[in-house]
């Protein structure tokens, strides 16, 4: 069974004043908890978390440096991450983009099904080396 809403902790975290806990369907949210745990898990390097060494993609300044053929790495490499651990996403399609708007800032599309409907992301290289998550 794949998660339909926030995950637990962010139901915890925005629990009522008067104690009772409610799960309600709202795409908004669900698509902001998303895309937060898609930052986190991008720009998380493997072997930086113990508990699961697989976690996250290689740095893109790494992969990058082997142009063009690393930005196919890095496609793949956020394809796989996406896939494995992103459960609420499914088929995951991730492409280079070029340039963004004739910045020298490398951009991904990512499109993928929410439940039953279709979203197209994107995720943009930073100067910084992160990767940041939008839609």
């Amino acid at each position: 069974m794949i998660p339909r809403g926030p995950s637990l902790l962010e139901r915890l975290a925005t629990a009522r004043r008067d104690g009772g806990l409610t799960l309600r369907a709202d795409r908004n949210a669900l698509l902001r908890s998303v895309l937060r745990n898609l930052g986190h898990l991008l720009n998380t390097r493997p072997g930086s978390a113990a508990a699961q060494m697989d976690l996250g993609v290689p740095s893109p300044y790494e992969m990058l440096h082997a142009f063009p053929v690393g930005v196919d790495a890095l496609a793949s490499a956020i394809t796989s991450c996406i896939t494995r651990f992103e459960p609420r996403l499914s088929d995951p399609v991730v492409t280079f983009a070029g340039p963004d708007h004739g910045d020298q800032v490398l951009r991904f599309t990512i499109s993928a099904r929410l439940g039953d409907e279709a979203v197209a992301l994107s995720t943009d290289v930073q100067s910084d080396g992160r990767l940041r998550v939008q839609q």
